[in-house]
């Protein structure tokens, strides 16, 4: 609208289908969901995830979210060097730290995450709008580029938060909100605000109906 352009905003169709946004569940310990995107690089952008995870001090359950096209061996592979191994149940296990692997986790993250570690573009959306803050660093691949992030960050009005500082600085980042829920609430909040509600596919048909006469 400020470069002139007649436009509205009715909803965003990708929030259609996930379930209401909702407030943070009280858990304990704190739950992070991980998603380290559905493309190919997945399994590198997952091993970042992992030297974030390292520096966590705090106790959290983990899910990660797998796209139907990742294969979970070969996500666990990828930081076997690292000293981390998968068990049973798909949970990816090192010393006191777990995560369990899933390609059934993404409605349940959404919904029952504290915040989200978040390396895709639609995913960290759906997260923020969810009211879930998210945070990001650089990766592999065109998804996560700085510039990538830092616009999604923009757009996200800060519900989602690039961290330059890798991985020390994400690791303070998650570690800081866990210890402050106002902050949490703040950004969940302000992810809602900017992504909209459920419903967003119907309403923008229902103006092209409208608008276009197309009954």
């Amino acid at each position: 609208r400020a470069k002139g352009i007649d436009a509205m905003f009715l909803g965003n169709p990708i929030m259609d289908g996930i379930g209401e946004p909702a407030p943070e569940k009280p858990v304990s310990p704190p739950i992070i969901g991980l998603f380290p995107g559905s493309r190919d690089e997945a399994d590198q952008n997952f091993q970042r995830i992992i030297a974030v995870i390292e520096q966590i001090a705090e106790p959290v359950e983990y899910l990660c979210a797998l796209s139907p096209v990742i294969d979970i061996e070969k996500m666990a592979a990828s930081v076997a060097e690292r000293g981390w191994c998968l068990t049973a149940g798909n949970t990816l296990r090192k010393g006191d730290k777990a995560i369990l692997m899933g390609k059934d986790l993404f409605e349940r993250s959404l919904h029952d995450s504290t915040l989200v570690i978040g390396m895709a573009g639609t995913a960290n959306e759906q997260a923020a709008g969810m009211g879930r803050p998210v945070i990001s660093f650089v990766g592999a691949g065109a998804q996560t580029t700085p510039s990538r992030m830092i616009d999604q960050e923009r757009l996200l009005g800060g519900a989602a938060a690039y961290i330059s500082d890798f991985p020390e600085g994400a690791a303070r980042e998650i570690s800081w909100l866990l210890a402050h829920p106002e902050e949490r609430e703040r950004r969940g909040a302000i992810g809602r605000e900017r992504m909209g509600p459920p419903g967003g596919a119907k309403k923008i048909a229902e103006f092209l109906v409208q608008e276009f006469d197309l009954r």
